[in-house]
């Protein structure tokens, strides 16, 4: 290992803290690829513009940037794993060691950072609830493109056959792009080195007033369950109960059985009750989940089952094994 690469990646952290520093609006495209290091997020136009091109309403827009926001998260998330595979590779296991803890310290600064610049972007920008969320949501699209590209230049300055293959190159290895398969009410979604999902909408294919996710924990062992209500914003200081073809729910109850995050999207995340509930949802054939709007009405939104254990099947027939 050179010292000139070990200063380079140690450097990492650098730009991880500096992040506010690399949001230059004035001298990008607006054609986005996530692995170009000539990309930033401030083009052209913002990601929330991009989705007012041909959409009408604000149903049409979250989902917009909701599938911007997968599609970065997913770039970003790649972009991550070619830096801990370098950080993996070193010989010398003091660099290493000091080099991976440089990495997780300079990405846990950088994602409170995002997320506090961009609640205050949407507070200052939007001037209800639902508008401060939608230009929340841009803002973590745009910052989440920089930081890709941004880190994709750096790890192919230390290793130049580091990181994923170009858009025109045929998908090799770990790094490929996601592959999607419908089965029946469900759409599965899975890239080779993992962060693999399943999706449906309530009531009629491709709604966009309630969604269901199931995805795969970041470090294994399971999945989290994911709800969205695009339609009525839901009560987060009351529980949320869950229940398969009518049997006892399961209730997931606030802080301690599910989270909310800055788009709205609640995840029920108790290990023990998600667990059941998958086992449930595999042999069942409809889903409803019953929660309070912030009106304080009761609602109901009931999916489909019908395609999801096929679902699973295809995402854990391509999870890579456990590195953790």
């Amino acid at each position: 290992m050179s010292w000139t690469a070990a200063v380079r990646i140690t450097a990492i952290a650098a730009v991880f803290a500096a992040a506010p520093a690399i949001a230059d609006n004035s001298q990008w495209d607006s054609q986005w690829d996530p692995f170009n290091s000539r990309w930033s997020g401030y083009y052209a136009e913002t990601p929330l513009e991009e989705c007012q091109t041909g959409t009408q309403g604000n149903l049409e827009l979250r989902a917009c940037l909701s599938r911007l926001l997968l599609e970065a998260e997913s770039a970003y998330e790649i972009s991550i794993e070619v830096l801990d595979d370098l950080v993996r590779n070193r010989a010398d296991a003091f660099v290493q060691a000091e080099e991976a803890e440089a990495l997780r310290f300079a990405r846990e600064t950088w994602r409170s950072y995002i997320e506090f610049q961009c609640d205050f972007e949407g507070a200052m920008l939007g001037s209800t609830y639902s508008s401060s969320a939608l230009q929340a949501t841009s803002c973590r699209v745009s910052l989440l493109r920089q930081q890709t590209a941004r880190l994709t230049e750096l790890a192919t300055q230390i290793d130049p056959n580091a990181g994923p293959t170009g858009p025109n190159e045929p998908c090799v290895g770990r790094f490929c792009a996601v592959e999607t398969e419908t089965f029946r009410d469900w759409t599965a979604q899975c890239r080779r080195a993992g962060l693999c999902g399943a999706y449906t909408t309530a009531g009629a294919q491709n709604r966009l007033d309630h969604r269901l996710d199931v995805v795969t924990r970041p470090a294994g062992g399971g999945y989290n369950v994911l709800f969205t209500s695009n339609q009525w914003p839901v009560n987060a200081a009351r529980a949320i109960a869950v229940r398969v073809d009518g049997r006892n729910p399961v209730v997931f109850r606030p802080y301690s059985g599910y989270s909310v995050d800055g788009e709205g999207v609640f995840v029920l995340s108790d290990v023990t009750a998600t667990e059941a509930l998958i086992r449930d949802m595999r042999r069942g054939g409809r889903l409803t989940v019953q929660y309070v709007d912030m009106s304080g009405v009761d609602r109901l939104a009931t999916f489909s089952l019908y395609g999801v254990m096929d679902s699973l099947a295809f995402i854990e027939a391509r999870l890579r094994p456990t590195r953790y």
